[in-house]
């Protein structure tokens, strides 16, 4: 988008009622008592700026596949559209939160069994979490189709080094502070629906074999919930975080203010910027802390158990929490230099 003056727009306005540039430019210097020559060339230079090609920001999600077209996602989001009727919506919210709480604290339920799972169990649970993941998506569309702001595709890509699903729900910037937020929380209400069906599929259903399929299913589908809400991620719970506080760009805010406070030059920001910053770092650094603690035991457990056969698994993890402690480090060096080098 770019701004214009008056002058500008009026030009534009004539245009699009089907005069000539120069009848358009002609017209508006006469109304002004300016110089139709004068006029045109700064109208013209206007032109000559906006057509030029400007570097968009890199999205944050890399290497992204569309799964669904605009015209897949609409008719989804007519279907599930009906759940965001505001009293059904905070019904079922509230209830799927209670129950969801309720049913992970049950003592009896606390320990889960994975080693009850052969391979293609496993595989099979994996790909229903998938779905599980992808309808969690098709809850931020169906919002934002309800909110008059269809999403124009459904696709996933690597975030960090993860792969994730996403929902282009651009057009919600243009929603007032509430509607966004109902947008964010979209895919949290679809997943906690989840859970009142699994939980209800576990008590209804008596074959125990069947049960530890609930409840691994359960357990998988409440772990993405939790992590969805952590603001220190670009994940749900930090899209509703940047809107309650009414600070866009809120992560890349915090990381200017770190990389400024790190070579002294402290800036008077928004305190909230301030204490979000100082948060993240700490999360930042407990991840760190856990990763390299993970390929220390790793390397005592090879030690002790030299047999290759033994440990492969092992190693293959340790190779990969190698690689993402290496792109932790060096993103976030290189974007402490960058933001410090900024004016």
């Amino acid at each position: 988008m770019f701004k214009i003056d008056y002058l500008f727009y009026n030009i534009i306005e004539k245009i699009k009622q089907n005069n000539s540039l120069t009848t358009a430019i002609d017209n508006v210097a006469k109304q002004n008592n300016l110089s139709p020559i004068e006029l045109s060339v700064s109208f013209n230079k206007f032109i000559t700026e906006i057509n030029k090609s400007y570097k968009t920001r890199e999205s944050y999600i890399k290497c992204r596949l569309s799964l669904c077209s605009e015209r897949v996602v609409i008719i989804l989001s007519k279907l599930f559209r009906p759940l965001f009727n505001t009293t059904i919506f905070w019904f079922l919210i509230i209830l799927g939160t209670v129950i969801s709480i309720v049913f992970a604290t049950m003592d009896d339920r606390a320990q889960i069994n994975i080693d009850f799972f052969n391979s293609y169990q496993l595989l099979t649970l994996s790909s229903l979490c998938f779905i599980f993941t992808f309808f969690h998506e098709i809850g931020h569309a169906s919002a934002s189709y309800q909110m008059g702001c269809p999403a124009s595709n459904i696709g996933m890509g690597v975030y960090i080094f993860f792969p994730v699903f996403f929902t282009d729900v651009s057009r919600i910037w243009t929603l007032p502070k509430r509607k966004r937020l109902l947008v964010n929380i979209g895919g949290i209400y679809f997943q906690l629906l989840i859970n009142i069906l699994l939980i209800l599929g576990y008590f209804l259903i008596k074959n125990d074999s069947v049960k530890e399929w609930f409840l691994y299913l359960f357990a998988s589908n409440s772990v993405v919930i939790t992590t969805s809400l952590l603001p220190f991620f670009r994940n749900d719970g930090y899209w509703i975080v940047s809107d309650l506080l009414g600070i866009p760009n809120l992560l890349k805010q915090s990381d200017i203010w770190i990389s400024r406070a790190l070579i002294g030059r402290i800036e008077h920001r928004n305190p909230k910027i301030i204490i979000f910053a100082i948060l993240n770092q700490l999360f930042r650094l407990w991840i760190i802390s856990k990763i390299i603690l993970a390929i220390l035991q790793i390397i005592s457990d090879c030690i002790y158990s030299p047999s290759l056969s033994s440990n492969l698994n092992s190693i293959i993890w340790g190779i990969l929490l190698l690689v993402a402690l290496y792109l932790m480090c060096v993103t976030q060096i290189k974007k402490t230099i960058r933001y410090a080098k900024r004016k």
